[in-house]
């Protein structure tokens, strides 16, 4: 009985570190940055959104492995266009950065060009706070700078309601009022280090940058370890077979 018992809470843990990265979020897009070589950043959510490097940019060391190095014009990542980009009703994206102090804009991530269906994260001329303009829901000015040569999480949380700027895991600024809006969910193409009109690039490096389609909270954002834990080679059923077997062995 009591090995019984044994076995059954084994295998129960077994199951919940097998399917722990389903337990968040439905992850649309996940850029881990790890490559270090190539002109290819690969979605390592395996839903196909890879992109393209262009001009110098290159890698370098991360927050976590490497990251992209970008270095202003014309270095850029251009992801080809895809609904699945926006989550229309709900949406999370964040990254880990490390940029010097500027007295430009700054655009990390943006999709399609300002107008409906666009969304962007930018740091704040010449402060360079993490800030998001979504024009189908307003402009949202954050208030903390993260341009300090040093590593920072950013996140913006849509939630259908309100809109959540958080650095580093806390709440920087929250805008409510919002419901009954949506995001144009459109086929518009996504930049990495600029806006797709080719302005306002981004400098420094970018590291582990995800989307998803649900609002995350702040304990499921990626401000307390890499993202790489989630990611995995091989199928849960394949996991199990070996974790079982492990069990039986004991």
């Amino acid at each position: 009985m009591k090995r019984s018992l044994i076995l059954w809470v084994v295998l129960t843990v077994c199951m919940l570190i097998i399917y722990s990265p389903l337990l968040s979020a439905k992850t649309i897009a996940l850029w881990l940055c790890d490559e270090g070589s190539g002109q290819t950043l690969k979605d390592n959510s395996n839903n196909g959104h890879d992109g393209k490097l262009e001009g110098k940019t290159t890698w370098d060391t991360g927050k976590f492995g490497k990251a992209l190095k970008l270095n202003g014009s014309p270095d850029r990542v251009v992801v080809p266009g895809s609904p699945d980009l926006t989550g229309s009703s709900a949406m999370t994206v964040e990254f880990w950065v490390n940029a010097p102090k500027q007295a430009d804009y700054h655009i990390p991530i943006a999709k399609g060009v300002k107008g409906p269906g666009h969304w962007e994260l930018y740091l704040l001329a010449g402060v360079g706070n993490f800030s998001s303009y979504i024009p189908d829901l307003g402009d949202f000015g954050g208030t903390q700078s993260v341009t300090d040569d040093q590593w920072h999480h950013c996140a913006m949380v849509w939630d259908g309601s309100s809109v959540t700027l958080y650095v580093d895991g806390k709440e920087v600024k929250k805008w409510t009022g919002l419901d009954g809006k949506k995001i144009v969910a459109d086929n518009q193409e996504l930049n990495i280090g600029s806006l797709v009109e080719k302005a306002l690039w981004h400098t420094g490096l970018l590291d582990e940058i995800r989307i998803s389609d649900v609002a995350l909270n702040p304990n499921q954002l990626g401000f307390s370890g890499s993202l790489a834990a989630g990611v995995t080679t091989v199928e849960p059923g394949d996991k199990l077979s070996a974790c079982w077997g492990k069990i039986k062995g004991q």
